[in-house]
């Protein structure tokens, strides 16, 4: 079935802030309203490829070749894929329905998967049992991050000003080519943090401020001009998440995986009771915001409007 209404932040997380009856509050033209997360942080078509003709094929598949096995593969077939409808589309003068569904849900299958590969080690995370997150476990919430960072429209908007005309002068259409590179950006910047052995800190918010949210969650907290990222979410009313350098010395750092096993190599968790840091972080959230915030109580978002 093709999907008309596509989430750029995904409903799973979004539920986070949801009460019992699937509503949270939502910051929609300067007014807070009580919403259903599947009415908010969505597009018509917003994934939706039409094809990609030979000379976006070409700059894709380069892209993708640094990247590790299996999501290479994985995208390599995708951008393969929208090659051939593309082919086929102009050699038949029309389409077929298995072609339009690949077109319109190909992208966010990709992005439900690796959700759902970061679900069991989030749902640890929001019962506190942290000692049953593996280094692969930490891999998956590393790529959750990246992958919510790469795929709204924020993101993208600032990538088309920058990039647009240099794409149009390779014969490289915008709209086709960002939604498969979001893919490869997101498992690049993973990779990269990852490798480094990235540092994820739990903030366990203890205050009575309820942490918010946006249809643009992630933030770097570094200076855009600083190397190293530093990258936030809020993962609940009462969590967030922390990407930041390790503190490891470079040989730890550089062990293979797979033999690190204790988790205090690639995790910590600090319990927060200071109520400016946490409003803080709201209002770098609030600010971070492209058109919505959404909120568990009303009141966490008015005061910010005010």
């Amino acid at each position: 079935m093709i999907k008309k209404k596509q989430h750029f932040v995904s409903q799973f997380y979004l539920k986070n802030w949801a009460g019992k009856d699937d509503r949270l509050f939502a910051l929609i033209n300067n007014n807070v309203m009580p919403m259903k997360t599947r009415e908010v942080a969505h597009s018509n078509y917003f994934y939706k490829v039409d094809g990609v003709n030979d000379d976006e094929r070409a700059f894709l598949l380069k892209e993708v070749s640094s990247l590790a096995e299996p999501i290479k593969s994985m995208i390599s077939g995708l951008i393969n894929s929208f090659h051939i409808i593309h082919k086929f589309s102009i050699d038949v003068n029309g389409e077929t329905e298995e072609s339009r569904i690949i077109k319109t849900n190909a992208i966010e299958d990709v992005y439900c998967i690796v959700e759902e590969l970061a679900l069991p080690s989030l749902d640890i995370i929001k019962k506190e049992e942290y000692g049953e997150i593996d280094i692969f476990g930490y891999s998956y919430v590393v790529r959750y991050i990246n992958f919510q960072l790469a795929r709204t429209p924020a993101v993208k908007n600032k990538i088309k000003n920058s990039t647009e005309s240099l794409l149009r002068d390779k014969n490289i259409r915008f709209d086709s080519y960002y939604m498969i590179y979001s893919l490869i950006i997101a498992e690049r910047i993973s990779l990269q943090l990852i490798n480094k052995l990235y540092k994820l800190v739990v903030i366990n918010n203890k205050t009575n401020i309820n942490l918010i949210t946006n249809d643009n969650p992630v933030k770097n907290l570094n200076p855009i001009d600083k190397v190293e990222v530093k990258l936030f979410l809020p993962l609940s009313p009462k969590q967030g998440l922390l990407l930041e350098p390790s503190e490891l010395p470079d040989e730890k750092v550089k062990t293979p995986l797979e033999d690190l096993s204790k988790s205090q190599y690639y995790l910590s968790v600090t319990d927060c009771y200071d109520q400016d840091y946490i409003s803080k972080l709201n209002l770098i959230t609030w600010n971070n915001k492209e058109r919505s915030a959404f909120s568990y109580k009303e009141s966490d978002l008015k005061i910010l409007i005010s």
